[in-house]
């Protein structure tokens, strides 16, 4: 994981114009979201039952038999829907029925779907022809995207075209030649995800098992992968009428939630730096003060953060548990750990929303220069006057200020704008967009300074850092 540096002081005139610095690199561990964050399921047709073959699937939710899907014909796939963790029992019924006919109908197919917190899955109805009983497939997508570079490939027998072991395929290349992982596929088997180079072109047929130069089952059409890309193909038919086919299944993988971890707890001198942890696993090394690390990526739900010293062992110096949403960003600020207070973290989401007209200024208190009264600080603006009402702000408080957009020359004061002063950069607040200003330091260990940190710079908009 790489580590992004703050710049060094940057004076803006008229507009924000500076490069953010990038140093060093450091691979970041994955982290596993606690068992919090919605499953998601979706449902796929695949049983040749004679025609179309509509089928109405249902869920029993909170002891309810409850329609999801109705006259879903062969082939065709209900998108995902997100339901609590847990055992469903998953009912599949002949036709197009409605809810209120339900209770009256009798279920093709009766059983039980295990969905896993914070995974995606699709339920595969398939089977009843050439002797297979009706039956479902759960296929849980992957949490790991391919490699850089690369793509995936994960194939599915849901094809009852043959009775028995004479169902049984192997996916080859069209000359013959086998392709690791995907021989010997009995009906209702899955094989992969395995890794695949992406742009290069792929031929491949589906022929009987151990029988590389028989004529084909199936003939894909040739196909070069793209790098990132995660394909599943089902195949599907064979039976009942159906022509024996391939059927791709989307890959719709969640919005992640993004974090950076900015460094502001000058509990020593020099770089003093720390290690993060999410949950269990190390994400960040040695992360030196007033720095703001690169992104992490993670999936939404519940996260114990840690910011440890480094050492042998390391010391945890402060946690917090969070919750975060997929798609949102946030900043993890380290604050404290002088003039007696510890350090703590603090989970900043990004301010996604602005009155019509307006900026949003964020403002934290992240200087632990003195305990208790002594280390109040006021906000001040170029004529002295008290800015939004921040007086008196002790170590650690936060506020969130509607302000019009403009430029604005602000400064840190003590109470009744006594000493320390410590003065902000020029600050722009566009309209639209909301912008943090840390004031930190102790002004033993670390000088007292501030800093500015566009919200966007948690999206893949690299706008400047500033400080003081």
């Amino acid at each position: 994981m790489g580590l992004m540096s703050l710049p060094r002081f940057i004076r803006l005139i008229g507009s924000l114009a500076a490069l953010i610095i990038l140093t060093g690199a450091l691979p970041a561990g994955r982290a596993a979201p606690l068992a919090v964050a919605p499953a998601r399921v979706a449902v796929l047709h695949a049983a040749p039952l004679g025609g179309a073959a509509p089928v109405t699937v249902a869920l029993r939710i909170d002891g309810v038999d409850t329609v999801i899907g109705s006259g879903l014909q062969f082939g065709a796939r209900l998108p995902y829907r997100e339901l609590p963790a847990g055992a469903y029992p998953v009912l599949i019924f002949a036709g197009a029925l409605t809810q209120e006919q339900l209770a009256g109908a009798t279920p093709l197919l009766t059983v039980t779907a295990t969905l896993e917190a914070a995974r995606d899955h699709t339920l595969v109805v398939t089977g009843g022809a050439s002797g297979f009983p009706l039956q479902l497939l759960t296929l849980t997508d992957s949490v790991t995207p391919p490699a850089d570079g690369a793509a995936s490939l994960r194939v599915v027998h849901a094809a009852p075209f043959a009775a028995g072991a004479a169902a049984t395929v192997d996916v080859v290349l069209e000359n013959g030649q086998a392709v690791p992982g995907l021989l010997n596929i009995a009906f209702g088997q899955a094989r992969g995800p395995l890794p695949i180079a992406a742009g290069v072109e792929f031929d491949l047929k589906i022929v009987p098992t151990g029988q590389p130069a028989t004529p084909p089952i199936l003939d894909l059409p040739p196909r070069v992968f793209a790098a990132g890309e995660e394909v599943v193909l089902l195949v599907v038919g064979g039976a009942g009428g159906q022509p024996l086919r391939v059927i791709e299944i989307p890959r719709e993988r969640r919005a992640q939630a993004r974090v950076r971890v900015l460094h502001l707890a000058p509990f020593a001198g020099g770089t003093a730096p720390v290690h993060i942890r999410v949950n269990s696993a190390r994400v960040l090394e040695n992360l030196a003060y007033f720095t703001l690390s690169e992104e992490l990526r993670l999936e939404e739900g519940s996260y114990r953060l840690a910011v440890d010293r480094p050492g042998t062992p390391p010391t945890e110096l402060a946690s917090l548990e969070v919750e975060l949403d997929r798609a949102r960003g946030y900043t993890l600020a380290a604050i404290g750990g002088a003039s007696g207070a510890p350090v703590r973290l603090v989970l900043l989401p990004d301010i996604t929303e602005t009155p019509p007209f307006s900026a949003r200024l964020r403002v934290l208190h992240a200087a632990p220069f003195a305990a208790g009264v002594a280390g109040q600080l006021d906000l001040r603006d170029e004529r002295n006057f008290i800015f939004g009402g921040q007086a008196e702000m002790p170590f650690g408080a936060e506020a969130l200020l509607t302000v019009d957009g403009g430029v604005y020359r602000l400064r840190f004061t003590g109470r009744a704008g006594r000493e320390p002063i410590i003065p902000a950069p020029l600050l722009i607040l566009h309209v639209g967009r909301g912008t943090t200003l840390f004031v930190a330091g102790d002004g033993v260990n670390q000088p007292l300074r501030t800093l500015i940190v566009p919200e966007l710079f948690n999206q893949r908009v690299h706008l400047p850092l500033v400080r003081s």
